[in-house]
Formats: C-alpha cells, sequence, structure tokens
C-alpha cells in the first residue's frame, strides 16, 4: 500500500509544478516551517530533558531492552521507536534483503528488490543515545512502459532521549535528519527531511507484553532529489518512497517475548498534511507482523 500512494504522491508532484513568483513564496514559506519544527525540536529536547533529570533509569524500572534493535541500531519494532535509548554502550545491525511486488500498475508490470542496511549506535548515558544508519537498494521494474534498473541510497542521524517513569511506563523525544539521494551513489542535501517524534510505552506487569505509541511531525523535503521527475518510468515513481507533502506521523505496537523470541505487531500511518496533500485515503497505512530471534542480550 505505500509504495503505491506514495507512487501516487509523488505522480501528482510531477504534474503540480509552477514557475515565477508562485515557487518563490512556497521556497520562503517552506523556510518558514523549517524553522517552525526546529523549534519544536529544541523545545521537546528541553522538555524530555527535564523529565530524565527528575526520573530514575528505565533499566532501574522496567528493565533493560524489552524491544530489540531496529534497523537504526536503537530499541523498537520496524517503524516503532522505543522511547528509550537502551543499555549503555556501542550497538551495530546490518540486514540485507530481497522483494517482490506484484502487478499494481495495470501493465503487466513485476518489481524486486534488493536492499541492505548498516547502522551504530552510541548510548553515552542511559537516556540518551545516538544513531547512524545507512540505507541502499536496487529496483528491477519491468512493465508495458518498459523496463528499468536503478539504485539509491540514503542516510539517517538520529538522536533519542527517553527515561522510565515506574510502574512499566516509559516515555521519550527523538530527533532525526534524513538525506535522501538519487541515483547512487548520492546524496541531495536540498532534500533534507526533518523528523520529531514522541514516543510512550507500557509494560504490562503480569505477562511479558509491551505497548507502544509515537506521534510525531516530518518535514519533507525528499522530493527535492528528483532532478527530473517527468523522466521516471511510472514503476520509478511507485518504488521512490519520496513525497512533496508534510505529515503527522502515528505508531502504535506491540512486543511479546518469550524467552529468546520476540513477536512483532505494528500499525503506521503517515498522514500527508499541506495544500499539495492528496486525499486522505492516499496517505501511506502499514500493518506489519514477525518475529525476531535474540540468542543472547549481546547479540540481538
Amino acid at each position: 500500500m505505500k509504495k503505491l500512494t506514495n507512487g501516487r504522491q509523488v505522480d501528482s508532484v510531477v504534474h503540480d509544478c509552477t514557475l515565477g513568483s508562485a515557487v518563490d513564496l512556497r521556497r520562503y514559506s517552506r523556510r518558514a516551517q523549517q524553522l517552525g519544527a526546529l523549534r519544536v525540536i529544541l523545545a521537546l529536547a528541553i522538555a524530555a530533558l527535564a523529565i530524565v533529570m527528575h526520573a530514575p533509569s528505565a533499566e532501574a524500572q522496567s528493565g533493560p531492552d524489552e524491544w530489540g534493535r531496529t534497523k537504526n541500531a536503537l530499541p523498537g519494532a520496524w517503524r516503532f521507536s522505543a522511547p528509550t535509548p537502551g543499555i549503555r554502550g556501542l550497538s551495530f545491525f546490518g540486514s540485507a534483503g530481497f522483494g517482490y511486488t506484484e502487478q499494481v500498475l495495470k501493465q503487466n508490470d513485476t518489481h524486486y528488490r534488493l536492499s541492505g542496511n548498516a547502522a551504530a549506535s552510541v548510548t553515552p548515558l542511559d537516556w540518551l543515545g545516538f544513531a547512524l544508519k545507512l540505507d541502499g537498494r536496487m529496483d528491477f521494474h519491468s512493465s508495458d512502459s518498459g523496463s528499468a534498473q536503478i539504485g539509491m541510497g540514503e542516510m539517517r542521524f538520529v538522536s533519542r532521549a527517553g527515561t522510565a517513569l515506574g510502574l512499566g511506563f516509559a516515555t521519550g523525544i527523538e530527533a532525526s535528519v534524513w538525506l535522501p539521494g538519487g541515483e547512487a551513489p548520492s546524496l541531495e542535501f536540498d532534500a533534507t527531511t526533518l523528523d520529531a517524534l514522541w514516543s510512550g510505552s507500557y509494560r504490562v506487569q503480569e505477562i511479558p507484553l509491551t505497548l507502544g505509541v509515537n506521534a510525531g511531525f516530518r518535514l519533507d523535503n525528499s522530493a527535492n532529489s528528483l532532478s527530473d521527475p517527468q523522466s521516471l518510468l511510472p514503476a520509478n515513481r511507485l518504488t521512490r518512497s519520496l513525497s512533496k507533502s508534510n505529515a503527522a506521523l502515528f505508531t502504535v505496537a506491540a512486543n511479546y517475548v518469550a524467552g529468546p523470541i520476540e513477536v512483532l505487531a505494528e500499525w503506521t500511518w503517515d498522514l500527508l498534511v499541506g495544500s499539495d496533500a492528496p486525499p486522505i485515503s492516499a496517505s501511506p497505512m502499514r500493518i506489519a507482523g514477525g518475529a525476531r530471534w535474540n540468542p543472547s542480550k549481546k547479540y540481538r
């Protein structure tokens, strides 16, 4: 669903371009939004610092790392960000994958993806963590419109502050800077995108179940990584995962631990907002479920 809706979104972007003063006005409006988002992130950081300075550590109150490490080497699910940064120290994460998508463009189309991810995080304090994540993928498309293959890469910087509040509750905030690229290897700094998230969780006392929620906002410039949108095949638009609209971000997740097995479920919704946003029904929504095996506390 994500790929299709994002494809529609980018498609609407590239056919809704204007020139002259309108572009300049939008540019100044975007700068104002960026400054506003930075102020919100700073205010959240100050509030989180005030909380964590007066609260016990996450490990003391609810046990370390109820959530395993996710693709940014910090605790979480797939897209869900756990409130706390995990136990102190260095963590590393790596993954590789293959994906197939059946016909979605009604053009006798097929789509394959090879993907890879590497990340490292450091948690210098119980309540503070930082991470760097590198993602790359190669997409292969075939349809009545033609065949194409394209490689893309992106980089993310993440900072997280959070703490346990007692009685199984935890809270935190996260700020991330996303640098999407065009065709690999490249980084497009004009496309820099900012995310700000609040995260909360509750660990059920009677059973090893943890429930989590994220709410936040994305200041999205990722569409600027397209130098010539009109030249893209429909299949490439489908898989770019870019948008010209900002988004309100919502996530609900659950984590059940049975020995070394971690069972996960997650729902996310990126509600696209702003004058260029499509109808609500076109905003990306995802449902995911699965399990992780953690052979030890050290290797997860």
